[in-house]
């Protein structure tokens, strides 16, 4: 899964800033107008039945909302039905745009990923307040299942954007990623005038990938304390009389040059991570699904029928 070392690489395609999902211009608008449809969406049923919602269970029947907002009541049902074909659409078209060639033409793939994991959040919290709340028999197996294929899809999401790739979404080989260093640290070299063992001195760290989840605490803890780094970084190119102009273009650069070399000790891991992710998410998906008909087929056979 390494890039051909053939094929040319500029420092920016692997800058620590890439781990986010490049936004610039267009996709940047229609990210946020997915945000702000999903918040939108989410809210509005949530704040307009909130005294359902908290009501205790005993107290619920009493309440003029329920026969809107209980699970078989038509805000409730409809609920339901949009946050499965929600879950649905956004699971098969992500599929179908990985396997049919026909449809690699309609756009790229992080972008088919983020409107994925749109419908696969927004459908499920819908579904959540389709339940009310209140969970037993076949439907907590369905919900649980759900809250499951959720949660690891989002765990996977994170590995996944911050393993280092290129453009076409090819994983970088380490002797790629150390090339990408050194000629970064070159850069920083020949502007401040430092030499680049110093450079070097400034970000090296040496400690294993080790485990999964030590690497995954190293990568959050990472961007914790990014702005103490570049205070850090500020303060030593000060004291090696550095001018003002030259470290301000230095000092994102030295961060990414640190935030690189943190995805390279962590690669190995977030790979292995990713590849048992991969294995598991899908059959979780499955039972979810499964679990969903079976739900359906029980709330139909006892009398809930769809309301449309």
């Amino acid at each position: 899964m390494s890039l051909n070392p053939a094929a040319s690489l500029s420092t920016n395609s692997i800058s620590p800033s890439s781990h986010h999902i490049l936004l610039p211009g267009r996709r940047k608008v229609v990210t946020f107008l997915l945000y702000a449809l999903w918040i939108g969406i989410g809210s509005l049923p949530l704040l307009e039945g909130l005294a359902y919602y908290m009501a205790p269970y005993t107290e619920r029947p009493y309440i003029e909302l329920h026969e809107l907002y209980k699970p078989s009541g038509t805000i409730g049902q409809g609920l339901g039905i949009l946050g499965t074909l929600m879950m649905v659409v956004g699971v098969f078209s992500y599929m179908l745009r990985k396997r049919w060639k026909v449809l690699h033409r309609f756009g790229k793939l992080r972008d088919w990923l983020t409107f994925h994991i749109f419908l696969c959040t927004l459908g499920p919290f819908l579904v959540l307040l389709h339940t009310t709340f209140k969970f037993g028999n076949i439907a907590s197996v369905s919900f649980w299942s759900m809250a499951i294929v959720v949660g690891s899809g989002i765990f996977g999401r994170y590995v996944y954007i911050r393993i280092p790739k290129t453009v076409n979404g090819q994983f970088l080989s380490p002797q790629v990623l150390k090339q990408a260093q050194i000629s970064l640290i070159q850069r920083i070299s020949k502007r401040t005038q430092l030499p680049v063992e110093y450079i070097e001195s400034l970000t090296e760290d040496t400690r294993p990938s080790g485990s999964i989840l030590r690497s995954v605490v190293r990568s959050i803890g990472f961007e914790l304390r990014k702005r103490s780094l570049k205070q850090r970084f500020d303060d030593a190119l000060q004291h090696r009389g550095v001018g003002v102009e030259a470290r301000q273009w230095a000092l994102p650069l030295l961060v990414d040059n640190a935030h690189l070399q943190i995805r390279a000790q962590v690669m190995q891991p977030f790979i292995r991570a990713f590849g048992y992710w991969h294995v598991l998410h899908i059959p979780l998906a499955l039972v979810m699904l499964v679990a969903l008909l079976i739900h359906i087929g029980v709330a139909i056979a006892f009398g809930y029928t769809w309301i449309f």
